[in-house]
């Protein structure tokens, strides 16, 4: 992945194509890194029914992992950055616990059917890490970490969170006709700002129904006919360290130990607040035909959006999360659910989904738009949230010759999209300040280019049953206007290692003399010359919007199947095992895109990293194969 130990770095990020070059071949493989882990993953619940119509439930879960990782670069070898072997030890513990307390009620009235529920939820999340690092080691024999001469770095970690929630809920239902739910819901975390005191964290919800195809006046033909309509808020907590102030991180230096600032919060914090209105008709005909239709509105307050304080502040370096304005979302659902044929021998299934959606930040609160670290994505009114926004070229500039214009490098100047919006957008002259400053606005020609996140998406599922006992079933997803930003092609391209854009400069006459090479180039002027200077600019890698990809795909995500061998076992007379059941499925079959990369579902930074939609030497999703046996005795 994304280091100069691994094989892709040292592949694609090697000038002119010389393999492995920071770290030799014979190196690369010498590394051991080896990691061990166990989890343990249970739960246990009970039920208590002292009188009709009343439960009282309780679930208790636990899950805990245990890891260690040993990785030792040889003291033979040679690496950038470790001197005479280094050895890193990582070890890490995880216990997350969870418990669910509740209470039901259910009681007839007549026509009437009430249901009350009253409950409350616990999670406890504790991760200790401690890690290691010693260098200077006098032979391969010895690796135990005390042999080296340099115990350089040491460090240890914990995490401690606690949420809670209690809730109500009452359902009511006339006739099986009439549905009625409603829900109040508060919550508590150890990691809401101190000063939150009594704000609120407390989310209503309420919903409704009816089964028009109870009435009379609705063909016999209509199994469901259920118009629906739902109003909720919910949050979207703040992460684990946003509350405090400071923290700080223990160092060693010459003049003794001491502590540097580690992050920066706001003891004001509190979650990012989300309310959704829906309406909705569920649809069956025959029972065998289903159509689900959502329309869904959804806004958000107290946006949860990290800055940089002014350098003045000595803070500067640091991200500060603050709950800032609100953003806006709309879109729409539909699903599809068919049975076309259902016999004794044969039954099949299928199932399609599709989702519209579109998102808009409304209110930064007064605060300049946020871009992301490599400047590229950013967080603005009038953009959608995290939004791919930067100079878009559109194709080469020429001489008056007909001859592509190069820049000092030899690469194609290219021509950008004119868009008088971004002046618009940054007509504020005040709040330009500090060019470079990350925060400040950015008025130099900047445009949409697109979202790191589907705007359209969705997914079909078959599922085929042959004599009862054998199930075939597939799942495939789709995405459309999906972005990525193909960072790494940047790179391959800056460090001479793409194929395409050596191939354009040959055709351009640009490559330099290559007595092997027989490539003549393009006549100056004609379409053939015109149209590949216009792709040769557009892999000029000074310009991150060159590398905005196209990123929709389609996925055969996961195919099945599955034979239950129990009526033969049953026949035999064998009465020791009463159910065998085998089944092989593979996952992320095969990908279908228009991005150039591996993968379009990566992210080089994670899911919570303001760049968010970005590739660079990210490994795709594996391909994998599952062989899975349920024996029943």
């Amino acid at each position: 992945d994304n280091n100069i130990f691994g094989q892709l770095g040292n592949v694609l990020l090697a000038p002119g194509g010389s393999p492995f070059f920071f770290t030799d071949s014979l190196d690369v493989f010498a590394i051991n890194d080896q990691i061990e882990s166990q989890r343990f993953l249970g739960s246990v619940g009970g039920t208590w029914r002292p009188l009709e119509g009343l439960a009282l439930n309780a679930t208790a879960g636990y899950d805990g992992t245990s890891r260690r990782q040993d990785k030792t670069y040889p003291q033979t070898g040679s690496f950038v950055g470790v001197d005479n072997g280094e050895r890193n030890i990582l070890n890490r513990t995880s216990d997350f616990f969870n418990t669910n307390v509740n209470a039901s009620y259910t009681r007839d009235f007549g026509k009437f059917t009430s249901g009350t529920t009253i409950g409350s939820q616990l999670v406890s999340e504790r991760i200790r890490q401690f890690n290691a690092t010693a260098q200077v080691f006098s032979t391969n024999l010895i690796t135990e970490i005390g042999a080296g001469a340099d115990n350089f770095i040491v460090g240890e970690f914990l995490f401690d969170r606690r949420k809670a929630g209690v809730y109500i809920q009452q359902d009511l239902s006339y006739d099986n006709t009439y549905f009625v739910t409603g829900q109040l819901r508060r919550d508590f975390a150890t990691v809401f700002g101190t000063e939150l005191g009594s704000a609120n964290v407390t989310y209503p919800a309420i919903s409704g129904a009816v089964r028009l195809d109870r009435f009379d006046f609705v063909p016999n033909a209509f199994s469901i006919l259920k118009p629906r309509i739902a109003y909720g808020t919910s949050a979207v907590p703040n992460g684990f360290l946003d509350g405090i102030a400071f923290t700080y991180t223990g160092v060693a230096s010459a003049y003794g130990t001491g502590a540097v600032p580690g992050s920066a919060g706001d003891i004001g914090i509190k979650p990012e607040r989300v309310k959704e209105l829906e309406f909705g008709l569920d649809i069956e005909l025959l029972e065998r035909y289903g159509l689900e239709f959502t329309r869904f509105s959804t806004t958000s307050e107290d946006a949860l959006i990290r800055f940089s304080p002014a350098p003045s502040t000595g803070s500067g370096f640091l991200s500060i999360p603050r709950n800032v304005g609100g953003t806006e979302s709309s879109g729409y659902e539909f699903a599809v659910n068919l049975t076309p044929i259902d016999t004794r021998d044969f039954q099949a299934d299928l199932n399609f989904t599709y989702t519209i959606t579109d998102n808009e930040v409304q209110d930064m609160g007064g605060a300049p738009p946020d871009y992301s670290g490599f400047d590229i994505n950013v967080i603005a009114e009038g953009l959608p949230r995290n939004a791919f926004y930067t100079r878009l070229p559109t194709g080469a500039t020429f001489n008056a010759d007909g001859t592509i214009i190069v820049d000092g490098s030899g690469r194609g100047v290219p021509t950008f999209e004119e868009n008088p919006a971004s002046d618009d957008f940054c007509s504020d002259a005040e709040q330009v300040e500090a060019a470079g400053q990350r925060g400040a606005l950015r008025c130099d020609g900047r445009s949409f280019i697109g979202t790191p996140y589907a705007q359209n998406y969705g997914g079909i599922s078959l599922c085929v049953r042959l004599f009862e006992n054998l199930r075939v079933s597939a799942l495939a997803d789709f995405s459309r206007d999906l972005h990525v930003y193909n960072n790494t092609q940047q790179f391959a391209v800056s460090f001479g290692n793409s194929a395409p854009y050596e191939a354009l400069q040959e055709q351009l006459g640009l490559a330099a003399d290559d007595p092997e090479t027989s490539a003549v180039p393009l006549a100056v002027g004609s379409d053939e010359y015109r149209a590949a200077a216009n792709q040769y600019a557009l892999l000029n890698p000074a310009y991150d919007g060159n590398f905005v990809q196209e990123a929709d795909f389609f996925k055969l995500r996961e195919i099945a199947v599955r034979y239950d061998f129990s009526d033969l076992i049953g026949r035999t007379g064998y009465d020791s095992i009463n159910r065998l059941v085998l089944g092989l499925s593979a996952r992320n079959v095969h990908t279908w895109t228009k991005y150039d990369g591996p993968d379009p579902e990566v992210n080089f930074g994670g899911s919570a990293d303001d760049d968010l939609g970005q590739d660079f030497l990210t490994l795709q999703q594996p391909r994998q194969l599952y062989f899975t046996v349920q024996v029943g005795f």
